[in-house]
């Protein structure tokens, strides 16, 4: 513990990173423990495609 630390925390909105949202949701409503994708599901392909597009997504933040 006694070292010379760098930490960074940084914060995103889940709307940033959709595919890694998709994922985590993907994984949290299965009870597979582990699963392998030889083909990615439909639905992250889209995310991936609007991902490389560069459609944003605004959010409404109340200050």
């Amino acid at each position: 513990m006694n070292r010379d630390w760098e930490v960074r925390i940084n914060h995103c909105y889940r709307e940033v990173n959709r595919c890694a949202d998709f994922m985590a949701n993907l994984a949290w409503s299965t009870k597979i423990r582990y699963k392998e994708f030889l083909i990615s599901p439909r639905e992250l392909n889209f995310l991936l495609f609007v991902d490389v597009m560069g459609v944003v997504t605004p959010r409404l933040i109340l200050v």
